[in-house]
């Protein structure tokens, strides 16, 4: 009934937020500055996707990467800063690809950086590691795996704000990248 009424959606809103709309400065941390984490797996997949990824910053005029053994960080090259750490999409098999999550995690907590934005790169059967990752600062998660959709309510328990783009069905570089982009 209540939505039924005369300017109930504005009231709902009012009360509720605008979830549909999430402002930059929402994300940015007391430097102004989008902290994104990015995870990738060593598997075929996660290779392919991790260069694709890459490619979205050769852009040598809006972004610095820097890399080491386990990860990269990229850097816009701008006011609005945004910093992206990756891990390397190591050997899965030797869960390499775990333990350079598990070093650039450790990075992050020592710099004392908190990721709001995560993105999962790689398939569906991987998310659910990248799901136990998962930390209260994150605003914004992007799954980008086939069905990733279906993991938003696991997310709301970490954090019930927490915005979610998520794939019904495919999850592949050529509907993700450009979402990466768009946001980035």
């Amino acid at each position: 009934d209540v939505v039924k009424q005369e300017g109930a959606l504005d009231k709902l809103w009012a009360s509720l937020g605008n979830y549909e709309i999430l402002k930059r400065n929402s994300l940015e941390n007391k430097n102004g500055e989008v902290v994104q984490l990015v995870l990738f797996y060593g598997d075929e997949d996660g290779i392919a996707s991790f260069n694709n990824f890459l490619q979205l910053f050769g852009d040598g005029g809006k972004w610095k990467i820097t890399k080491n053994a386990n990860w990269v960080s990229i850097r816009s090259i701008s006011d609005r800063p945004v910093a992206i750490y990756a891990n390397l999409p190591l050997d899965i098999k030797l869960e390499l690809d775990i333990r350079a999550q598990d070093s650039l995690f450790a990075f992050l907590h020592e710099q004392s950086l908190e990721p709001v934005v995560l993105i999962h790169r790689g398939h569906s059967y991987h998310l659910d590691k990248t799901l136990k990752r998962l930390q209260p600062s994150v605003k914004l998660a992007i799954l980008g795996s086939c069905g990733g959709y279906n993991k938003g309510i696991s997310i709301a328990h970490f954090n019930p704000d927490v915005q979610v783009i998520g794939s019904k069905k495919i999850g592949s570089k050529s509907i993700n990248d450009p979402i990466i982009e768009v946001i980035n």
